[in-house]
């Protein structure tokens, strides 16, 4: 069960430490997608592909300041979440197939990384992008020449903690983010942390409490 960070823990300060704890890689995240995305129009069609992790949930909650028009790709269980979450449109992936959609969308985003680039170019415009945060490192090079010459473009998201957007998230908490923790691992298990977040399939982050 997933539980709003509010009252995850009894005690305040442990709820502060774990709010700081999974707010500043994701939240890092979705900020640079949103800066590669650069300044869309009104209207613009985005989907989001894997919207329930980490950086899904920030980067939805981001995106209800904007204008822009958000399709999330969830599971049943991840439906309520994605709603409150912002998503405009829900897809239960369990239910049916994004790809054999007759929508096409100006800006996807794989946050599950099991679409890719060559499946995401059948639901993009002509004039679109793809956003990647899990790319190959070969595809890291090969993008930037590739894209010179293609109007559907591959873009790498490549992110860590940095204070660039510190101002940008403390104003996202004031004004009410949500952050729902999932699971938390002790730092002697942070190999089976890994391994759990790479499986994907929970609502929410998944982090590790520091000794």
């Amino acid at each position: 069960m997933v539980f709003r960070i509010s009252f995850y823990y009894s005690a305040r300060r442990q709820r502060k430490v774990y709010y700081t704890r999974a707010l500043p890689v994701v939240g890092t995240a979705a900020l640079t997608a949103l800066e590669k995305m650069g300044c869309s129009d009104p209207g613009t069609n985005m989907l989001i592909n894997g919207a329930t992790g980490g950086f899904g949930m920030i980067l939805l909650q981001l995106h209800k300041q904007k204008d822009d028009h958000v399709t999330a790709v969830t599971s049943s269980n991840g439906i309520e979440f994605v709603k409150k979450w912002g998503a405009d449109t829900v897809i239960d992936y369990s239910k049916e197939e994004v790809l054999t959609r007759k929508e096409t969308y100006d800006i996807v985003i794989d946050l599950s990384g099991k679409m890719g680039y060559a499946n995401a170019k059948q639901i993009m415009k002509p004039q679109s992008l793809f956003l990647n945060p899990t790319p190959q490192p070969i595809k890291i090079p090969t993008s930037l020449i590739m894209n010179l010459l293609r109007s559907k473009k591959h873009v790498i998201i490549l992110a860590s903690p940095s204070t660039k957007y510190t101002g940008e998230l403390l104003n996202a908490v004031a004004k009410g983010l949500d952050i729902a923790i999932y699971k938390v691992f002790p730092f002697t298990a942070f190999k089976e942390d890994y391994h759990y977040a790479e499986q994907g399939g929970y609502t929410g982050k998944v982090v590790i409490e520091q000794q």
